[in-house]
């Protein structure tokens, strides 16, 4: 405003200071456009050197306040307390005519590129499972834009929020779906554009990380990374995804991994009733791999975020408790398969619990580690080839075999179960997997 300066010296300019930095704004009349917001979980909340870098101060908060009211002693004032333990948890269920939502003022106009939110941690109720998120640029009046819309399976723990920054002065969090149509929030935070880690997260072509894209494509960005992430509070988990990035550019690959695309068959409850088949197989896809006893393997996911997530299984016919389920996320999931009193030597599938109508596109998923087998794709696997196979395996397992030979009958027991899995002695005699 030309008369501000005039303006700073009247001793009344305090008192109006805000309504006149409101009155700019609107006749700046900035619109905000809108985008979907881009969510997984965040598991960085105690890091204090992270906060201290990308969190905007709690002082910073002037008021928050919500629409429906407070359970019990669970007031509003707990999603803000920084003790993930509490939770506000409304009075008032979503409606046909109402909208759990939750309002912040700040005291100073902050850019806001992330936020965090997780419901009550006992059992998650009242979680945001779709949300808005509406942002204002003044202190006062009716001048609230859409900034991002949002959706998040329910999970424990906290869920990032990710979308274009904006500096804001105001913001409502709406519970548009949310489990039981309740609404609770153990915290309620705010953070700023992380620039490396986005970096980092961009580097790959889709969410399988096996290609770079052309910008990245370049030794001299590989360095320039490399001395970005130096001093990063997340060093340790960039340079996993950084290293992997270098590995292409240097052409670096043993050839120890196998791409799935999940079958679509729906729950297979309900899928392998109709079809009576066995539901314990019906909904997996082998990598024609194992896992052994406490190895760490990398799987790389490329799916529709909002869709049906797929999961890693690791499968032991011969152990009472032969069964691990891995919940995948986009991108890079680290999993280390269980030790010999846990599980024994385990075959890996890909498991899909989705429809082609409750996802985008059918995932695919990227494994590297493991050992190969054989598996024999009916109609699809040449049986002289396969034969071949079999025996290369074969004279691969007799120097193994004839070690296990000299040992009792317990110890040889325990020692085939932990390094073949049951899964592969069964079908090696043939392996038949059947798709489709």
């Amino acid at each position: 405003m030309a008369n501000e300066p005039i303006l700073q010296g009247h001793p009344l300019y305090k008192q109006f200071k805000e309504e006149i930095e409101d009155a700019k704004i609107l006749l700046n009349n900035e619109a905000i456009k809108a985008t979907t917001a881009e969510t997984k979980p965040f598991n960085y909340y105690s890091n204090e050197e992270y906060s201290k870098l990308f969190q905007m101060d709690d002082k910073n908060i002037k008021s928050i306040r919500n629409n429906g009211g407070h359970y019990s002693s669970a007031v509003i004032e707990k999603a803000i307390d920084g003790d993930l333990k509490t939770y506000w948890e409304t009075n008032r269920g979503n409606s046909q005519d109402f909208v759990n939502e939750v309002e912040v003022e700040f005291k100073e106009a902050v850019e806001v590129n992330r936020i965090i939110y997780g419901a009550r941690p006992s059992d998650n109720k009242g979680f945001a499972e779709e949300f808005e998120v509406h942002g204002s640029k003044t202190s006062k009046g009716d001048t609230y834009q859409l900034v991002s819309t949002g959706k998040h399976k329910m999970v424990s723990g906290l869920v990032e929020a990710k979308f274009k920054p904006t500096t804001l002065k105001r913001v409502k969090f709406k519970f548009k779906k949310s489990n039981q149509n309740w609404a609770t929030l153990s915290e309620l935070t705010f953070y700023k554009k992380d620039v490396i880690a986005d970096q980092i997260d961009d580097l790959f072509t889709d969410g399988l990380m096996n290609e770079l894209k052309p910008e990245y494509a370049s030794k001299s960005k590989m360095e320039q990374l490399e001395r970005e992430i130096a001093n990063h509070p997340l060093k340790k988990e960039l340079q996993v995804k950084l290293d992997i990035a270098k590995n292409i550019l240097d052409s670096d690959n043993d050839g120890n991994e196998a791409i799935v695309v999940a079958s679509q068959r729906g729950d297979p409850s309900v899928t392998a009733q109709a079809h009576q088949i066995a539901r314990t197989s019906f909904s997996l896809d082998t990598f024609g791999r194992y896992a052994a006893l406490g190895e760490t393997i990398q799987v790389f996911v490329d799916a529709d975020k909002n869709g049906v997530m797929p999961n890693l299984v690791l499968r032991q016919i011969a152990h009472k408790d032969g069964w691990r389920r891995y919940p995948l996320q986009p991108g890079l999931n680290t999993i280390t398969a269980p030790s010999l009193e846990q599980m024994g030597t385990s075959a890996i599938y890909v498991e899909n619990r989705a429809l082609p109508s409750e996802q985008a596109f059918a995932s695919r998923v990227r494994l590297v580690g493991g050992t190969s087998f054989p598996v024999y794709y009916h109609g699809k696997t040449d049986p002289v080839q396969f034969k071949k196979e079999l025996e290369k395996y074969f004279k691969k397992l007799v120097p193994m075999i004839m070690i296990l030979q000299t040992a009792n009958r317990r110890t040889l027991s325990t020692m085939l179960q932990s390094l073949f899995p049951k899964t592969i002695r069964l079908q090696l005699a043939p392996p038949v997997h059947y798709k489709g």
